[in-house]
């Protein structure tokens, strides 16, 4: 079972957090905002094979909170767990997902091959904001999008600086990581009206792009 933690923060409240076991816990993170993400290694504590953990939240302006699904600590497995809060600081709720390998990032292929607008969906566990790149040039940045939202749609035409036939690509900014290029080009056609689709999927370990 995981030897990774992820803590997603889709609450109401800024919190910190600490996995626990019986007769042992490690340090607290740092406070995380709603939307941000933090990534807890295990295998820097010390902690017995087997143990069944959890996690705590210490939700500010309200009690602490502690997650009602477990999981078994190896540090053989580079599997990851992922703990998401929701809720506000009166009714907190944990949910926990884990996947079987270190998580991946990836982008999927760009929904067209060409356009002249693009919409990006985040799939992954963490929040993250976006922008499309080319050769000497970028767009702003989105606004910030949490796991299972999408942005606004982007309007190339915007951008006096960027010339027809331009090859561009997504990049996402993760919370609490780095960021991240898509691996799939398209070509700007300021005469197109199609819509290019970026979907982002994953986590922010070891990072991997289609």
């Amino acid at each position: 079972m995981p030897n990774n933690v992820i803590f997603h923060n889709n609450a109401g409240f800024d919190t910190s957090y600490s996995i626990q076991w019986n007769g042992g816990q490690t340090g607290r993170t740092e406070m995380t905002m709603n939307g941000k993400t933090i990534t807890l290694d295990l295998t820097r504590i010390s902690i017995p094979e087997g143990t069944s953990c959890w996690a705590r939240a210490y939700v500010q302006g309200g009690p602490n909170h502690d997650s009602g699904d477990n999981f078994n600590y190896s540090s053989t497995d580079a599997s990851t767990a992922v703990y998401t809060i929701s809720g506000g600081t009166l009714n907190p709720s944990f949910s926990l997902s884990v996947s079987p390998s270190p998580l991946l990032l990836s982008f999927k292929a760009a929904s067209v091959g060409a356009g002249s607008r693009v919409k990006f969906f985040d799939n992954g566990a963490f929040s993250g904001n976006f922008s499309v790149q080319w050769d000497g040039g970028e767009t702003l940045r989105t606004e910030t999008i949490n796991a299972g939202q999408a942005t606004d749609t982007v309007d190339l035409t915007q951008y006096t600086g960027l010339a027809a036939g331009t090859s561009c690509w997504a990049r996402v900014y993760i919370a609490g990581g780095i960021n991240h290029d898509s691996g799939r080009n398209f070509i700007y056609q300021p005469a197109n009206p199609a819509t290019v689709s970026y979907t982002v999927t994953g986590g922010s370990l070891t990072p991997s792009f289609d």
